[in-house]
């Protein structure tokens, strides 16, 4: 190869693609210096020679064999990982041993073995005696099936004092163990049957599942000639089982009983049965905001045949669906969101399955596509399903997820088992449900929309912190001293309540950890990955969040890229071990959710009206939307310079319904201008057709120029409490069309 020019791509080893046998394929990007490939990849052909399982190295040199662990320090795991992908025989290695002794000590504190063996790679994870604060060194040996050693790697590891190493350690700002502002008391009725919350009321049956769901939320805020059945449900939902190839009969004690009540959350217990052998125990909590998290887990039946209670030693099932039912009319819209792709807009018509979680495309599962946010509704009602991950699901040969229109109701199924397992401990899975709108609107909120600042970024939050620039900013008193006076600015140039300076920030989206603190990110290793959220990470934000409140005037934030995110972390993600040993990713919602509302709680705590602002184009995290202020839409699909489409043509009616106005949800959307500058009389029809068809759906953008037009807004009248918005898809009550043609 030429040196310094990249050259196409080229098998190394020419002829007929053999079954088992690896050929290697390298970009060549050689140089006098480096006279190694840029990158290499390996493929391995499959026994019918037409598929090919593909894993690259970026590195410059490519290593037989490289060790590295990481520990989990708060959790006292460590995670192991040798990759063997270059080695010469990469089918010899089966098994890795590790020993980990402190420094200069003779005993190792842990010995383990692993023989986790998949993609070329040993990965695994040990649970350790708890360590005393010092250095330690970790050995492991690769080895062949008859014990050989193959290669070995060596390196040292730290356990900290954490709590006198960090300040912000055990930080109990953000309280969010009670109610929470604009939110209200839950009522539990009849030990769990009903409760009430904010928004309305969730009805529950005996598996802690919904029987009913009403929703009430913010019609205050619409004309009352508009309101409709506050019913989301067309019935309970139901729970189909199957066992020897017949339908097994599922039923449940009654109601739930309640565990532990308190103002801002309940929890609740109930039990059912599935056919004679297999037991349910369903657990529950519900939170202030309306949200429903419920475990279930399936078990082995009591037997009392020969006169005691004894405990099955196993039981099996064939399938278990969840058909969850909506009436026609309330379930006209869905939105549907993943870390790799999206759905918003109508149900789509026809009959039978009209949708599946497959069509959005590739899935960052291991196993399984589960779609970890599904919701179905209008813009009065409706009810979002989410899910962490799909642990306990068994996959077949059905999506994990469908929409159904059957009989006048639009139903969402959950396959959650399609395959016979046979059950001889507790087999657990979870899913969580949220009424929607899930905000409730205050007075103001239309003109809630943020005025932020891409100038200048707290260093704690933002991810784009590797060198200094715009997003980057320092521990140092003068980085507050220029955040008090940029907030300074704002305040007295702006005249309106609405214009909050609110930091540029990174949340969700898959990027790295969010915090410039460097030695920390280090050593919590496998705790901080992005979008973990662990107890000390949100006190590591938040102790610092509270600083700039306190030094630099922040009295709000805006978080870019809040979209959920897939994780193979399993030490402090809600990833999970597959039985062969391979890692399933899952979503980090919860945790998520916990970190935005304790900002929300944080804000309070200092005074401040919370000011959450978050970028969710397409979709974004519906779980922590209860805690947001308002989310902003658009930044996709570029109208170019004197083209022959605009806004409208982009986003059509549909989408807008679903996703882009504030009604189904309770935040306050605001739109990005994505219009390149063409000729003069081209941007003015471009700006008129972008204003219209968000004010048309009640956004009042207030995204630099668009600001000009808050004052006549608010002159006219627009954020008065009094002002009603009366959808134009909603005319029928009012307009009637005499002759269609």
């Amino acid at each position: 190869a030429t040196p310094g020019k990249l050259t196409p791509w080229s098998v190394k080893e020419a002829g007929k693609l053999a079954a088992g046998k690896t050929y290697r394929l390298g970009l060549e990007a050689r140089t006098a210096s480096n006279p190694n490939p840029l990158l290499l990849l390996n493929v391995l052909a499959t026994p019918g020679g037409d598929a090919w399982l593909a894993e690259a190295s970026a590195k410059m040199k490519a290593e037989a064999y490289g060790f590295t662990a990481r520990l989990a320090p708060m959790k006292s795991i460590v995670e192991v990982f040798c990759d063997f992908m270059y080695a010469p025989d990469q089918n010899a290695p089966k098994s890795m041993t590790l020993e980990l002794r402190k420094q200069g000590a003779k005993d190792p504190v842990f010995l383990g073995a692993s023989s986790n063996v998949h993609y070329f790679s040993v990965r695994d994870r040990f649970q350790l005696p708890t360590l005393a604060p010092g250095s330690y060194d970790w050995a492991m040996t690769l080895k062949d099936a008859a014990g050989k050693a193959l290669a070995n790697g060596t390196g040292k590891i730290e356990k900290k004092n954490e709590a006198e190493a960090y300040r912000w350690i055990g930080f109990n700002g953000g309280d969010v163990e009670k109610v929470l502002w604009p939110y209200s008391p839950i009522a539990v009725h009849n030990g769990g049957a009903k409760i009430d919350y904010w928004g309305g009321s969730l009805y529950l049956g005996g598996g802690c599942v919904p029987r009913q769901v009403a929703v009430t939320a913010n019609r205050e805020w619409r004309p009352a000639l508009l309101e409709e059945r506050p019913s989301v449900l067309s019935r309970e939902i139901e729970v189909v089982a199957v066992q020897s190839g017949k339908t097994a009969v599922v039923e449940f004690q009654g109601f739930p009983r309640t565990t532990a009540v308190a103002a801002h959350k309940a929890k609740m217990r109930g039990y059912g049965r599935i056919g004679a052998d297999v037991e349910v125990q369903a657990d529950a909590e519900v939170a202030q905001d309306g949200l429903l998290w419920v475990t279930w887990a399936l078990r082995p039946s009591l037997d009392a045949s020969s006169g005691k209670d004894v405990r099955r030693k196993e039981a099996t099932l064939d399938s278990l669906t969840l058909d969850i039912p909506f009436p026609e009319p309330v379930a006209k819209l869905m939105m549907v969101m993943s870390s790799t792709g999206d759905e918003s807009g109508a149900v789509p018509a026809g009959t039978g399955v009209v949708w599946d979680c497959s069509m959005l495309g590739f899935s960052p599962l291991t196993v399984g596509n589960l779609a970890p946010e599904v919701w179905l509704g209008n813009d009065q009602r409706g009810l979002c399903f989410l899910a962490e991950n799909n642990r306990g699901w068994l996959h077949k040969d059905l999506p994990d997820q469908q929409i159904l229109r059957k009989g006048g109701e639009v139903i969402l199924r959950l396959n959650v088992i399609q395959d016979k397992v046979t059950i001889t401990g507790d087999h657990s899975f979870a899913f969580v449900f949220l009424p929607t709108p899930m905000r409730k609107m205050t007075p103001g909120w239309r003109m809630l929309n943020c005025s932020f600042s891409q100038n200048f970024a707290d260093s704690f939050y933002t991810g784009r912190n590797a060198s200094p620039g715009s997003y980057n900013a320092s521990y140092m008193p003068a980085s507050y001293q220029k955040s008090r006076a940029l907030m300074f600015g704002y305040t007295q140039n702006m005249i309106y309540r609405a214009f909050e300076f609110a930091p540029h920030t990174e949340q969700g989206g898959g990027y790295e950890t969010r915090s410039s603190d460097w030695d920390a990110r280090g050593y919590f290793g496998p705790e901080w990955d992005s979008n973990t959220y662990t107890r000390e990470f949100q006190d590591h934000l938040l102790w610092h969040m509270q600083k700039w409140m306190d030094e630099g005037g922040l009295t709000g934030v805006y978080h870019d890229q809040f979209a959920p995110s897939s994780m193979a972390n399993s030490i402090c993600g809600t990833a999970w071990i597959l039985p062969d040993g391979r890692t399933n990713p899952g979503y980090n919602l919860l945790l998520d959710r916990l970190f935005t509302a304790r900002e929300h709680a944080l804000m309070l705590e200092n005074g401040i009206d919370p000011r959450i602002f978050c970028h969710t184009t397409n979709g974004g995290e519906m779980y922590a939307y209860p805690w947001v202020s308002a989310i902003l839409d658009g930044e996709d699909n570029m109208v170019i310079a004197n083209a022959d489409y605009d806004f409208m043509d982009i986003y059509a009616p549909v989408r807008m319904q679903a996703y882009g106005n504030p009604w189904p949800w309770g935040n306050t959307f605001y739109w990005m201008r994505l219009i390149q500058q063409g000729e003069e009389g081209w941007r003015k029809r471009q700006d008129r057709t972008y204003f219209g068809w968000t004010y048309l759906h009640d956004v009042f953008n207030n995204n630099g120029n668009e600001g000009e037009m808050w004052p006549k807004l608010f002159d006219w009248g627009m954020n008065d409490g009094e002002v009603k918005y009366w959808p134009y898809w909603r005319t029928e009550k009012v307009l009637r069309v005499s002759d269609p043609a």
